[in-house]
């Protein structure tokens, strides 16, 4: 019996955009880097089962902000979720988690 609320999954790559045919227009610049026709063959299949609600989440430095969106994912999605995984939290987050594992070592097994 399929789940009456569909799984969400966010899905963060390098997803080829610049192969989709219906991205809009300021995007259409970007540089075309290999296709990997495996993510866009595995994004078609998601998008033809209602179980699964998949967000593609590119995170690239030459593309400034969310222009672009398909189906339930926002600008406002895409913009809260590039600051929450931007590289200078994620550090700060590692260093956190790094700080607190090493807090209980005893001073001669740390790094």
């Amino acid at each position: 019996m399929p789940p009456t609320t569909p799984l969400t999954v966010a899905w963060i790559s390098d997803f080829p955009i610049e192969w989709l045919a219906d991205i809009p227009e300021p995007l259409r610049h970007l540089p075309r880097q290999h296709p990997a026709t495996w993510e866009m063959v595995l994004l078609a299949e998601f998008e033809k089962n209602p179980a699964v609600c998949v967000h593609v989440i590119i995170l690239r430095k030459n593309i400034a902000h969310p222009l672009f969106s398909r189906g339930n994912v926002t600008p406002t999605f895409l913009a809260k979720h590039r600051e929450y995984l931007s590289p200078v939290r994620m550090a700060q987050l590692f260093l956190f988690a790094y700080l607190e594992t090493t807090a209980n070592l005893s001073p001669n097994s740390r790094l």
